[in-house]
């Protein structure tokens, strides 16, 4: 794969140069803008029955069942002996906080017009680059069908496999935060995708042993938001330059050089994204969402997490209340741990 500098005409006395790196970015950003508007795979957040998420579900452990006692009516003995013992008590139990499957996709499965490289070479409105070497004595070519792909379409995926919100490149693509505001992207229906509730051994206190029943203690909360990320190149002529192309006569005799015009550059990119976005075997784009474990499909552009604990044994949690008032339970102990991991994934297809 290489990709060039296509050329941009003078401008304050300067001759035909190649396009700085700002510049570059700039028409990247206005190809992303176009591929913002005209998406080949849309992703939704939906109350339940998403199409693309999987059921995630939260879990966590709560203690076992607590247990009273009167002891065992040895007022000289007021040790462990007078409580439940531990083997006796029910093991915690790891409970559902909730299912979540609210990530829906639709995919623009239209039959596209055919911008492969057979149109592309009757095409007039072809970007110029240099030849190797020859841009001091005017060594200049149009690009070829695989110059262009190379040079306005591979940083647009490349940058769809990152997400960065803060870059015009990444407008339109999707990623999951913890935050539901990110700046320079908007968050999808209004609902986190998935939370993970979790417990920690430190959250039990043997001052709240109820006398019957579970005790169930979230000690932290995490929400998962779908965000998309915003065009920054929106408004067609806007913050960014035009390619120069071959200026062809009448005769259809090369004639020079000149900008595409905004209408131009627009007609052409669009093309050829929806065709090689839509219509070309390897380069079909959708989303895909799964288990860690089973490995989707793709580049990873976002995960979610279950964090729970690593052990269901319990601890032993006791403590007298009042006379003949001897609670006891089993806590949940262990370390925090990510359990399960979904991967939301970008996939050329």
């Amino acid at each position: 794969m290489t990709a060039y500098r296509p050329l941009v005409a003078p401008s304050n006395n300067e001759s035909v140069r190649e396009f700085t790196q700002a510049e570059f970015t700039s028409i990247h950003g206005r190809i992303a803008s176009l591929q913002f508007n005209d998406p080949v795979a849309t992703l939704s957040v939906v109350a339940s029955n998403g199409n693309l998420s999987p059921a995630m579900e939260d879990f966590r452990y709560r203690s076992g069942v607590a247990q009273t006692t009167t002891g065992n009516q040895n007022s000289t003995d007021e040790g462990n002996a007078e409580f439940v013992q531990l083997g006796s008590l029910s093991l915690p139990e790891l409970i559902s906080g909730g299912v979540y499957d609210r990530v829906s996709q639709t995919l623009d499965t239209a039959t596209q017009f055919v911008a492969d490289e057979a149109w592309y070479n009757g095409q007039l409105i072809k970007p110029v680059r240099v030849i190797t070497g020859q841009l001091k004595v005017g060594g200049f070519q149009a690009m070829t069908y695989q110059d262009v792909l190379d040079t306005f379409f591979e940083p647009i995926y490349a940058a769809y496999k990152t997400p960065n919100p803060s870059s015009p490149l990444s407008a339109g693509s999707y990623f999951i935060s913890t935050n539901a505001s990110e700046s320079g992207a908007s968050q999808l229906g209004g609902m986190p995708i998935f939370v993970d509730t979790e417990t920690s051994a430190g959250s039990y206190s043997i001052n709240s042993i109820p006398t019957s029943g579970n005790m169930d203690v979230i000690s932290a909360t995490t929400s998962y938001y779908l965000h998309r990320v915003n065009q920054q190149q929106g408004t067609q002529g806007v913050g960014y330059r035009t390619p120069l192309i071959i200026d062809y006569n009448n005769s259809l005799k090369a004639d020079g050089l000149r900008s595409m015009t905004y209408a131009e550059f627009d007609s052409f990119f669009v093309a050829i994204m929806n065709h090689q976005f839509k219509n070309v075997t390897g380069n079909r784009l959708r989303y895909n969402m799964d288990l860690s474990t089973n490995n989707p499909a793709g580049d990873v552009v976002g995960s979610v997490f279950n964090r729970n604990m690593n052990t269901n044994t319990g601890s032993w949690g006791k403590k007298k209340f009042s006379t003949d008032d001897y609670r006891s339970v089993r806590f949940p102990n262990g370390t925090v741990q990510v359990q399960q991991t979904w991967n939301l994934t970008l996939e050329r297809y």
